[in-house]
C-alpha cells in the first residue's frame, strides 16, 4: 500500500509542479514560449535521470545506510528548490513592483 501510494502522489505531484514550472517561465519570458517550454522539459528530463543515478550511487556506496542517504539527499534537493522558489517569489514581485511604479510615473 506505501509503494502504491508513494507512486501516486509522487506522479501527480510531479506533473503539477511541472506545470507551474512551465507557466512561470512562460509568463517570465513570453516571447519565447516554446524555447523556454522546451528548455523545461529537458531539464525535468535531465534533472530526473540525475536523480535516479545518484541515489543508485548512494545506496551502492552507503550499504545498509543508502536508504538513509537517499531521504537526506531528497530533502536536500526540496530545501534547494524551496529556496530557488521563494528566491523568484521575491524577485518576481519586485519586478511587478516596479513595472506598475514605472506605469504611475508616466501618468
Amino acid at each position: 500500500m506505501c509503494l502504491a501510494g508513494g507512486f501516486l502522489l509522487g506522479f501527480f505531484a510531479a506533473g503539477g509542479v511541472l506545470q507551474l514550472v512551465t507557466a512561470v517561465a512562460n509568463e517570465m519570458f513570453p516571447k519565447n514560449r516554446g524555447v523556454i517550454t522546451s528548455i523545461v522539459m529537458i531539464a525535468s528530463s535531465v534533472a530526473n535521470y540525475l536523480v535516479v543515478s545518484v541515489a543508485g550511487i548512494l545506496t551502492r556506496i552507503g550499504g545498509t545506510e543508502g536508504p538513509r542517504l537517499v531521504l537526506l539527499f531528497n530533502m536536500a534537493v526540496t530545501l534547494v528548490g524551496i529556496l530557488l522558489a521563494l528566491y523568484l517569489n521575491v524577485s518576481l514581485k519586485r519586478e511587478r513592483a516596479d513595472t506598475a511604479a514605472a506605469v504611475e510615473a508616466r501618468r
